[in-house]
């Protein structure tokens, strides 16, 4: 697995990107042709970004945890990666707020939800001691950040497995086997609901971890057919998946999206899948996912501004974040959906050279002892 470390990162990074995208395009129903049976349900890939978490961090971390220091360092590290971007889009957010509160004073125009109605000061107290996903009742601000605060707290408990099963592979896995199995239990009883999130996490990391651990420790490679069938399994469940709301077949999404990674990690060679994904602007798109992921909301909302503004059209907003716009008119939709595109991965390029390289070179620097 080694001698193929370079190559996997390179195709995982870009299933990341991929991800992200279909996440940007959840998020902004306009009735184009990227809005269709797949992207309806691209909450699911949240899920996803959870399994190939756990598989990378284990990858990364799960041999370098030897003491409570090595956690701390770790979560440091963790911070810095996920922190400043998040934080910025919260003050970003809180203009955002405020501009509804004056154009809504000055001019008498309301927003679909009011300002300050739910994003007000007790959950902008949450988010920025990243805890709203494990204390608010609802999503706010910057909505998809509820992933950020689970998978934060997640990162801990992984560290604390590993240091406390002083790595033993069979403590682990009996561990995480039980995470996964409580998790599971408690999501067939609820929802799959972000209110939940942290639970979801639990959930999809340690599948994560339990791959890894299972690819780490059985080195025979499996034919390449079974990565074929596993991606168009996981594409065709989540087009057949239900709301976030209604407990059915999305449950069971984690466990084929982690057959789906395990299969391409012990595929016996380069397959046709993975010679797609390791082109160099799906490549590029991995590296830039987080702030694809951080920064799209707030571009559909301007959009979403301006053009009801402009074209009076109607729109709703879900409780989730999910815009929905109806134009009656698919030419319009489809350029103000590549438009939206094309300015999400803009920003999410200068996010990656502005904000999130020189951080992580800031972090370096002064923690060297992080590595």
């Amino acid at each position: 697995m080694q001698n193929h470390a370079k190559q996997k990162i390179l195709y995982l990074e870009s299933l990341r990107g991929v991800a992200a995208l279909i996440v940007a395009i959840f998020h902004f129903d306009i009735g184009s042709i990227f809005n269709n049976e797949l992207t309806k349900n691209g909450w699911l890939m949240v899920d996803f970004f959870f399994v190939l978490s756990g598989f990378v961090i284990s990858f990364n971390y799960l041999d370098k945890i030897k003491s409570f220091s090595d956690i701390v360092q770790f979560q440091i590290k963790r911070f810095f990666r996920l922190y400043p971007l998040h934080i910025i889009m919260l003050f970003i957010f809180l203009v955002i707020e405020c501009s509804k509160y004056l154009v809504k004073l000055k001019f008498g125009l309301s927003s679909t939800i009011p300002a300050f109605t739910y994003n007000n000061l007790n959950t902008f107290i949450t988010n920025i001691l990243l805890l709203h996903n494990l204390v608010d009742n609802r999503l706010t601000w910057n909505v998809q950040s509820w992933s950020i605060s689970s998978e934060f707290f997640t990162y801990f408990l992984f560290g604390l497995i590993i240091l406390f099963s002083a790595r033993k592979k069979l403590i682990i896995n009996i561990l995480c086997i039980a995470i996964v199995l409580l998790s599971f239990y408690f999501l067939q009883n609820h929802s799959m609901e972000p209110k939940y999130g942290f639970i979801r996490c639990l959930y999809s990391f340690f599948l994560g971890v339990l791959i890894f651990n299972f690819s780490n420790s059985f080195k025979f490679k499996i034919t390449n057919y079974l990565s074929y069938i596993f991606f168009i399994l996981s594409i065709l469940l989540v087009i057949i998946a239900e709301p976030e709301k209604i407990i059915g077949i999305n449950i069971f999404l984690p466990l084929i999206f982690s057959a789906f990674i395990l299969s391409l990690i012990m595929s016996q060679n380069k397959n046709y899948l993975i010679y797609l994904l390791e082109r160099k602007f799906l490549i590029y798109l991995g590296t830039i996912s987080y702030g694809i992921y951080m920064v799209h909301t707030a571009v559909w909302w301007l959009i979403n501004r301006i053009i009801t503004i402009i074209f009076k059209y109607q729109t709703f907003v879900s409780d989730e974040g999910a815009t929905t716009i109806i134009t009656n008119n698919l030419f319009i939709s489809n350029i103000l959906m590549i438009i939206g595109l094309f300015i999400i991965i803009i920003l999410a390029h200068y996010s990656y050279k502005l904000v999130e390289m020189p951080i992580n070179n800031y972090r370096k620097f002064f923690f060297k002892s992080v590595n």
